[in-house]
Parts: structure tokens; sequence; C-alpha cells
């Protein structure tokens, strides 16, 4: 299936992700790094997964695949932050087999599934992804997974209901990474019906949608019910939402699209929002409602009604900031 040319690419591919690993050093500065590194620990140290944040300046916990990921590679090459970014080289080539054969089941063609393959591989972005300790190599390996056992379910005549539930399973487990994933999932299953992309006669593609979902949910159902058992309460795959809501629609973001340098308002947006405001609204919040003895959803209600205040406050900065 796969034409022999495109292996001939794959070293040079490797060669690209590692010289990237390699320029960038081992110093390690993305922001989410430090929650994922000590989870990975605790993985290793106590085998358990605390719901409560590693720190103050996030505060909510993480989805469980990626510290789980980190600390399977610890398990062989304890605390390497290089160990990490050769697997997550290693992911990168994956992702770009994965890209080629959705090309190639999509337009029967060697050259245009070699081209969307080559076009992430080389891609500057997914390129940076590599040279740090962050989970967007193995989300979009596990999406790109998905994704083809989807198209495969949409497009291929010889399509079996087992890629139904491997999407499924494969849109769970990158869930576990990001949990962006379940919306992307559940926004493409309703697209089959919907827009009657499947050639299928209708009740076929539905079942095979519902299937689809069904596999998901098993996924990610064991965390879900683990989340229920430690907090007591329904928390889907984390407590981010009500955070995330809040930080990414606050008006300071204009910055990042009116400034005149967006590298430096990035760095400002880094220090006001996620720890100068941050830290003031959960300090405040401490004085009125004893945030950090909340139950995690309460805090999490806290976040989401924060930025509705934000929305009615500021609209006009609201729309402005959507519509960029």
């Amino acid at each position: 299936m796969v034409d022999k040319r495109f292996w001939k690419w794959m070293p040079l591919v490797f060669g690209v992700g590692l010289a990237a690993v390699l320029w960038r050093g081992q110093a390690v500065s993305f922001g989410d790094a430090d929650d994922y590194m000590a989870k990975a620990h605790e993985l290793l140290t106590t085998g358990g997964y605390s719901r409560e944040p590693f720190h103050t300046i996030l505060p909510f916990f993480r989805v469980p695949l990626y510290p789980l990921f980190i600390a399977l590679v610890w398990k062989f090459v304890p605390e390497s932050i290089l160990a990490i970014q050769v697997a997550q080289v290693a992911l990168s080539v994956g992702t770009s087999y994965l890209l080629y054969l959705i090309g190639w089941l999509v337009f029967k063609e060697h050259r245009a599934a070699l081209v969307g393959a080559l076009v992430y591989a080389f891609n500057p972005l997914a390129l940076y992804w590599l040279g740090d300790v962050q989970s967007e190599p193995l989300f979009t390996f596990l999406m790109a997974g998905g994704l083809l056992f989807f198209s495969r379910m949409v497009v291929a005549e010889s399509a079996s209901r087992w890629d139904a539930a491997l999407a499924g399973v494969l849109f769970g487990l990158a869930s576990l990474t990001r949990p962006t994933a379940w919306w992307v999932a559940l926004a493409l299953s309703m697209a089959v019906i919907v827009f009657r992309i499947d050639h299928r006669p209708w009740v076929r593609s539905k079942k095979r949608v519902l299937f689809l979902i069904a596999c998901l949910v098993l996924t990610i159902a064991p965390w879900t019910l683990s989340n229920v058992r430690k907090t007591g309460g329904f928390i889907l795959l984390n407590d981010a939402g009500g955070y995330a809501f809040y930080v990414g629609n606050h008006p300071l973001n204009l910055g990042l699209y009116e400034g005149s340098d967006p590298r430096v308002q990035a760095d400002i947006l880094k220090s006001e929002l996620q720890f100068r405001l941050t830290r003031e609204k959960t300090e405040e919040w401490q004085r009125t409602h004893g945030y950090w003895s909340l139950p995690i959803q309460e805090r999490e209600r806290l976040w989401l009604h924060a930025g509705w205040d934000n929305l009615r406050a500021e609209p006009w900065a609201t729309m402005r900031l959507w519509g960029y």
C-alpha cells in the first residue's frame, strides 16, 4: 500500500526532527512542562494521580496520557529530557506515516500522499514542538491515527465496524492527552450524518457513527469514573474549562493582534494573565470563598463566571477578539 519511495524520505524526516531537538537544547521552557513532569514523577513514585493542580499558576489538573508517556520514557531513561524529545521525534515520524496513509486512501496517488506527509514533517511549528516537553506530538499522532480510521470508515469500500471502533479508541486516547479532541471527534461524527458525507445508506452510517462514539466514551470512561471517585462530582476529562474560558476570552489577548510586536505581547500576556491576574483572582477568592478548600467543580464555576463577567463588561473587545 505504501510506495517504497515514501520510506526514502523517513531518515530525512527523523534527522530533521532530531536536528530541531539538538538545536533547541534541553532547556525546558514550555509553561505546562513542570505540571506534566510532576505528574510523571507522581506516577513513578506513588502510582497515583492527584487531581489537585501542581501549582497555583495554572489552577487545574491535567489529563493523564502525556504524563504517562513521560513516565514510560523515564522508566528506561530516568529524568532525561533528551529521551522525551527523541521519543517525540519518533512520534512525529509516525504521524507523517499516518498522514501518508490518509492521503493515499483519499487520493490514491503517491505524490499527493507524500506531499501531505512532508508538509507536516517539515512544518516549523511541528518541529518546534519536538524540542520541549509539551503534549502536541503525542496528541497529533493519536489524532492522525483516529483520522485514518475515520477516513476509512467514510471512504473505503472495505471499511468494517472495526474502523469505527479504532477511530473511537484513538480519539478517546487523544482526548486523554488534550481534551479538545473530544469535541473534534464529536463534530466529525455529526458531520457524517448531517452532511451525508458517507456514501453508505444513512441508517448504516448512523450505526457506524454511534459505534464510534460508544468506543470513544468507553475509552475515557475509566478516567471519568476515577474523577468522580476522587473529586466527588462529575468531571468528564479535567477541570480546565472555566479557566480556559476566562483566560482565552480576556481582553488582554487583544495585545497579540493589535500590539506592535507579537513576541513581546505574548510575554506580557503570560506574565499578566497566567501570573498576575490568576494569582489575584485565586487570592481574592481564597479570602471570599475559601478557594482552595472548595470542591474542584466549584472552583471551575468561579472561573466560568469570571469569564462571563468580562464578556458582559467589554462586549466590543470580546467581539474584536473573536474576529481575530
